[in-house]
């Protein structure tokens, strides 16, 4: 199924105002800043950044297989399996663990880019396929920083930014 024009651009611009609020929102942290662990579970925002380039990957994998005509399941990732989410997710943050922020910080951009090319490009774009991976993702997230600041603001590990 084709979407319309402006059922794109609506994708577009959820995508594009989530992404953007939260890649302002990491900016506001020094380096320092970004390494503090226990921000979001027991994730610094570093492994964060890490995390959402990983997701910006499935995303374009699942435009891919849904280009296809197939349906992968998220855990299929690379001939890879894992029970749960959670297991998944601590096993990609850690398997990063060893790029540098600069390195996490250009793969982070350079795969939103190829994301947002996809999305501009794909004929199998969905809100129901993108929403869980992108948009409503990033704002998960903005969420997790939000409430890390204010049970934070004015400790030791944090800036009072609130």
């Amino acid at each position: 199924m084709i979407i319309s024009s402006n059922e794109r651009a609506r994708i577009q611009a959820k995508v594009d105002q989530n992404w953007r609020q939260l890649i302002h929102e990491l900016g506001e942290f020094t380096e320092d800043e970004l390494h503090i662990p226990n921000v979001i579970g027991i994730w610094s925002l570093r492994d964060l950044i890490s995390h959402l380039e990983t997701w910006d990957q499935i995303a374009i994998r699942t435009l891919h297989y849904a280009e296809q005509g197939e349906h992968r399941p998220w855990w299929i990732v690379e001939h890879m399996s894992y029970s749960s989410i959670d297991e998944f997710n601590e096993a990609d943050v850690e398997q990063n663990r060893h790029k540098s922020l600069a390195q996490l910080w250009t793969e982070l951009h350079e795969t939103h880019a190829a994301l947002i090319e996809r999305i501009e490009t794909s004929p199998a774009v969905t809100a129901e396929l993108l929403a869980v991976d992108t948009y409503d993702h990033y704002a998960d997230h903005l969420n997790d920083i939000a409430s890390w600041r204010r049970s934070h603001s004015g400790g030791e590990d944090s800036p009072d930014r609130c």
